[in-house]
């Protein structure tokens, strides 16, 4: 049994053997059945070779969901077997809710992609959802420090930046510390609340900070 999307043509198979060898020279028709109804009866199967037969289904046949079973037959008796069968699992690609307005479903930066993604994804709106992500996409730049009890900087601190104090909110600016505990950011003017996480160091999430022109 195979797996094959809605609207591509399925090509069966069978294989004929008699006493363990496969058989050739076989005059072979098919019938196929979609979903437990006959679609094609004794059609020509085509002898492939070294007891191999095929019978391709057109693409316009294969126009739902569901299984796909092909009957192989031959009026042969000294074949092992005269009637082969051969199945097709048909789907839409697991895609078939996904709508064309990519805009409803999306948020933040990203509700400026409509429907016609690839006529509208420009490299300079990638550019800026990804600083948008990651460093900010605000109008001043906000030097975060962050130090341990003893006002030793910390870096490897992994700080995200959020408009209000759910950790459900997507962040607004994401970023690592340095060596001198150092994380910048590119934020517009407004409350903000930091959200601090390094293993093996404990930090009290989140802390206010106020942004200024």
């Amino acid at each position: 049994m195979s797996i094959e999307q809605q609207g591509n043509a399925l090509t069966f198979l069978a294989f004929y053997v008699e006493t363990k060898l496969g058989k050739t020279g076989l005059t072979v028709t098919v019938d196929v059945y979609r979903n437990g109804t006959e679609i094609v009866t004794a059609a020509s199967a085509t002898a492939v070779g070294d007891g191999l037969y095929s019978y391709t289904l057109a693409s316009g046949s294969v126009n739902a969901e569901g299984l796909y079973a092909a009957v192989f037959k031959t009026a042969t008796a000294t074949v092992d077997q005269q009637h082969l069968p051969s199945l097709w699992i048909v789907g839409t690609g697991g895609i078939e809710n996904l709508d064309a307005a990519v805009s409803t479903r999306t948020s933040g930066s990203l509700t400026n992609l409509d429907a016609a993604v690839s006529t509208r994804a420009t490299p300079a709106q990638v550019t800026s959802i990804v600083s948008a992500i990651a460093g900010g996409g605000g109008s001043v730049s906000y030097t975060q420090n962050v130090t341990d009890n003893a006002a030793n900087p910390l870096d490897g601190v992994s700080v995200k930046v959020r408009t209000g104090t759910s950790v459900a909110l997507t962040p607004a600016a994401t970023g690592t510390t340095d060596a001198f505990g150092k994380v910048t950011f590119m934020l517009d003017p407004g409350t903000y609340y930091i959200w601090c996480q390094r293993a093996g160091t404990n930090f009290t999430n989140p802390t206010a900070i106020t942004v200024t022109a």
